[in-house]
């Protein structure tokens, strides 16, 4: 997406209002705009079909495990639900760009940030007792903490932002360290998740 955008529209990467509200750009300035936001709403809906299926089958083993507690089940239903409405949300993001409103455009991605953290929160809190190394846990610390503390740059940034060419609130650097702390977390958290002692295993079968 960042290659179309750079040869058919390279003005917005020198300025758009992620830009103007942050200090910099984040990976999804070269998806927002024409023509780049065209193959990238068909991209959109592998994620969304991913992240549904993903917890479809979370609530599934959910409900089939004996070991969790009343309140650990629905805290994990929870987690499990927020996180498939917020990718239901992120198609959004490609009709409500920037350029319609860059305050809306942002509150689907932060409810995603969100729903991802809820997500994660969920997976350890239900393998919680079976021995989870303790670098896992760190992991979750520092994930949480990036996460809620790019949430709090952007709603800062964003809230008090005063117009074009005045500064960001916030320094640049600290939502860019956030921003692209979250994306290396999620490159790596597929390894990090807590192992299920019991994985889910459906099958299916055709009634005649």
């Amino acid at each position: 997406m960042w290659t179309i955008t750079y040869f058919y529209n390279p003005s917005v990467i020198e300025s758009n209002p992620w830009k103007d509200r942050t200090g910099y750009n984040n990976f999804c300035v070269g998806w927002d705009t024409p023509p780049a936001v065209y193959p990238a709403a068909f991209l959109m809906t592998f994620i969304v079909y991913g992240v549904i299926k993903y917890n479809v089958d979370s609530l599934v083993r959910a409900a089939c495990n004996p070991t969790l507690d009343p309140w650990r089940l629905a805290v994990v239903r929870g987690c499990s639900l927020t996180f498939a409405i917020s990718a239901c949300f992120l198609p959004l993001l490609l009709v409500v760009t920037p350029s319609v409103s860059p305050n809306w455009h942002t509150a689907f991605f932060v409810f995603y940030i969100i729903g991802h953290l809820f997500a994660v929160v969920g997976n350890f809190l239900e393998c919680a007792g079976t021995g989870i190394p303790r670098a896992k846990w760190v992991f979750l610390g520092v994930y949480g903490f990036i996460s809620l503390a790019f949430v709090f740059h952007l709603f800062v940034n964003f809230f008090y932002y005063e117009g074009p060419g005045v500064s960001p609130t916030l320094p640049p650097a600290l939502a860019q360290f956030c921003d692209y702390g979250w994306f290396a977390c999620l490159a790596v958290i597929e390894k990090v998740l807590p192992s299920q002692q019991k994985p889910l295993k459906i099958t299916y079968e055709l009634s005649v």
